[in-house]
This record gives C-alpha cells, sequence and structure tokens, in this order.
C-alpha cells in the first residue's frame, strides 16, 4: 500500500514538473486556435526530422564510407541543425513574437537551398517539388497570423495616449 502512495508522488511530481517546464518554454499564455494547432505541428515535425537527420548521420559515420556517403552525413548534420533553429522560431511563433516568424521562414528557406546545394543536378524532381510547396504552406500557415505578431509589435512601440 505504502508503496502505491510513493509511486503516485512520483508521478505527480514529474507531472509537475513537466507542466512548469512547458510554461517556462511556451510560456504562460495560450496562442489563438489556428496557430497553436500550427505549432503543435511544426514542433512534432522539427523533433522527429532533428532525430532522423542526426540518426542519419551518425549512421553514416558509423558506416564509414565512401566520400558520396560523407556528403549525404554532412546534409544530415546541417538539415538537423536547421530544425534546431526552425524549432526555436516555433517556440518563439507560439509566444507571438514576430523575430519567430523571420528565423522561421529563414531556417526553411535555408533547408530547401540545402536540398539544392547538395543535390548538384539542375533538373527538378518531384521530391523538391514537394519540399518547394511543403515550405510555401509551412510559411503560409504562420503567416495568416501575421496580424497577431503585427499588433504586438505595434501596441508596444506606440505612444501612449
Amino acid at each position: 500500500m505504502e508503496e502505491n502512495e510513493n509511486v503516485a508522488k512520483e508521478v505527480s511530481l514529474l507531472k509537475q514538473n513537466a507542466a512548469y517546464i512547458g510554461k517556462l518554454i511556451l510560456g504562460k499564455e495560450q496562442p489563438p486556435l489556428l496557430l497553436k494547432w500550427t505549432c503543435y505541428f511544426f514542433l512534432a515535425w522539427d523533433a522527429l526530422m532533428i532525430v532522423f537527420y542526426l540518426f542519419i548521420g551518425i549512421g553514416k559515420s558509423l558506416m564509414k564510407m565512401s566520400a558520396k556517403y560523407q556528403d549525404m552525413q554532412n546534409f544530415g548534420y546541417m538539415y538537423a541543425l536547421l530544425h534546431v533553429v526552425s524549432l526555436i522560431g516555433v517556440v518563439l511563433l507560439w509566444r507571438k513574437k514576430l523575430t519567430g516568424f523571420y528565423i522561421f521562414t529563414v531556417a526553411n528557406l535555408g533547408m530547401l537551398a540545402l536540398i539544392f546545394v547538395f543535390k548538384r543536378s539542375v533538373l527538378i524532381t518531384s521530391w523538391e517539388i514537394i519540399a518547394i510547396l511543403f515550405t510555401i504552406f509551412a510559411i503560409g500557415l504562420f503567416a495568416l497570423n501575421w496580424n497577431i505578431f503585427d499588433y504586438n509589435v505595434r501596441k508596444k512601440n506606440s505612444p501612449k495616449q
């Protein structure tokens, strides 16, 4: 009986700490519904892509393959780094910071550029078209909330009446 109480206290403590860390990172104020769900999606997407591309980079370094695969390893590390930057932008967007939009946009355009730099070919495949459309879609979803970010900037910079 006493063991069950200790386990329940530990679980409760973990929940409290997780909630505290969530509020510390994302802030106390919830964004509007569209921005909230867009941020949820891209927080998860960026986290998955970071893990995936780090796995590619680490996996290729463990295999010690040819120079062609060395490029893939470098691509994996740089792409993961850009997803970390994008994740920071999404957290700032959750907090309704205009700089988050700029960080997210630059990181996603950098990911597109990175694809074409490592590709070394002029032809555009269906994969690149999907990547371009996804980037436009992602930036567009956050741009729909532009008035929220712009309002906060104007509110801070407007003179008191």
